[in-house]
């Protein structure tokens, strides 16, 4: 195996050059984003080995049909049985961070979920993590190839060492093109040289529309949009941040999120009664992982103040002691159930009147419009994707982030005007229907990871 060839960047706008060896002993001159770009960054170095994604963003038609062609012949369904003499188009998502949990892992699931519907091979590779296990049932369960990597273990100290490991996963999963999943605001590095360096065409899903905290952040993660081919987003917020943040607005594309549609639509009583609930009160649900910016212990001090009203709160996470002493301290623990890790919420939505989650910080909210299905009108904040997943006043009601006193006057408008609560819930559920299915959301990513755009 031959030694990747590192060389010393000039840092006066000059473009790096390098030779590289991804691990096969071939050396290949390539092209790095401009010097200038990495200057100020820790990974000035390694960031001059990154091919430039050269590739036009608008392909010429002749192009276009000859991708067309390559899908339509290099397999024939969903069975994973190719055309005689054919490259069957594989999609190899990887997580980069060994924290997807929640809506990223979702959407991650739910694009390879419609891809291979459409008979697009697909794998997975996530990193061994606390919650590795949990991951690869879900997507097992939804028949999508998965592995737990060792090679996307990070190693802090060596980011060589990182890239050379997560090149040569690449390469031997046969790969056609590379998903990266990022559950932050930011274009993952390390993943990105890899998959260039691997030779394979990369994309980058970036989901959590959030601000950049600094100058440096935003403009590493514009100097990293220059070595990937496109960017997926599924908010029109999260595309403001990148641009804001200097990356070049051809380079991203805006594809809805698609929502599975649920097998069935239990009852609200028969919800109820598998949940171990009463019939009669009116009953706030909500599903999130339990971390502090999620604002679930807002929601539980403005309950406190309703009388008659019940919350049910899915999902785990390391607030959820803190959670249960404040329900306690408040004497309401009869009134707030804590259901733990939900693998099928069909039952928590339905078994809710609305579906309520005061998130500080938040990249769209997948379960406003799962909690829509099923006729649920949702109250959010007005925080990153959210504004697009409620439609103020229509499909649900919008707060000011940390107002508890809109918190409480928002669910007591919906408790006390049953036929606002069924307006917002019919419109919810149409519109969920109409714009986040999973065929709109594999067309879009088979159309921007194959170039078809």
């Amino acid at each position: 195996m031959g030694q990747l060839e590192l060389p010393n960047l000039e840092r006066d706008g000059s473009v790096g050059m390098c030779t590289r060896d991804c691990l096969d002993g071939t050396d290949q001159p390539v092209i790095s984003v401009p010097a200038s770009y990495c200057s100020a960054f820790d990974v000035t170095i390694i960031g001059a080995s990154m091919p430039a994604a050269t590739e036009p963003i608008q392909q010429p038609p002749a192009e276009k049909a000859r991708r067309l062609r390559f899908l339509r012949e290099g397999h024939t369904s969903s069975t994973r049985t190719a055309a005689p003499g054919a490259q069957t188009p594989v999609v190899l998502f990887i997580d980069s961070s060994a924290y997807l949990v929640g809506g990223t892992m979702h959407a991650m699931r739910n694009a390879a979920v419609g891809l291979q519907a459409s008979g697009i091979l697909t794998q997975v590779l996530i990193p061994p993590s606390i919650n590795s296990q949990y991951i690869v049932s879900l997507f097992r369960n939804a028949g999508i190839d998965i592995r737990i990597a060792n090679e996307l273990r990070l190693s802090s100290k060596n980011t060589v060492y990182n890239v050379g490991r997560i090149c040569r996963a690449i390469r031997e999963s046969g790969a056609t093109v590379v998903n990266i999943h990022s559950p932050g605001n930011h274009i993952p590095f390390t993943e990105v040289a890899a998959g260039r360096m691997a030779g394979k065409r990369v994309i980058v899903s970036v989901h959590h529309a959030v601000p950049f905290a600094t100058s440096y952040q935003s403009r590493k993660s514009a100097a990293i949009s220059h070595a990937v081919h496109g960017i997926i987003v599924g908010t029109q917020a999260m595309r403001a941040i990148l641009i804001n943040a200097g990356v070049p607005p051809r380079r991203i594309h805006l594809v809805p999120y698609g929502i599975p549609t649920p097998e069935r639509y239990p009852s609200q009583q028969e919800a109820r009664q598998r949940l171990n609930l009463p019939n009669d009160p009116f009953i706030v649900g909500t599903l999130a992982r339990l971390v502090a910016h999620k604002g679930v212990d807002d929601l539980i001090a403005v309950i406190k103040d309703i009388p008659h009203v019940w919350l049910i709160i899915g999902g785990a996470g390391p607030e959820r002691d803190n959670l249960e002493k404040q329900a306690k301290n408040a004497s309401i623990s009869e009134r707030v159930t804590f259901l733990g890790r939900v693998n099928t919420t069909d039952d928590l939505y339905a078994a809710s009147d609305v579906f309520v989650l005061p998130s500080y910080e938040e990249g769209f909210g997948l379960v406003y419009i799962e909690a829509a299905l099923h006729g649920i009108p949702g109250i959010g904040a007005r925080v990153g994707g959210v504004p697009e997943a409620i439609i103020d006043k229509e499909t649900g009601l919008l707060i000011s982030p940390g107002n508890r006193h809109e918190l409480f006057s928002a669910i007591q408008a919906v408790k006390n005007d049953p036929s606002l609560r069924r307006t917002l819930g019919n419109a919810a559920r149409a519109r969920a229907k109409a714009q986040y299915t999973i065929d709109a959301m594999a067309l879009g990513y088979r159309n921007v990871l194959f170039g078809l755009t």
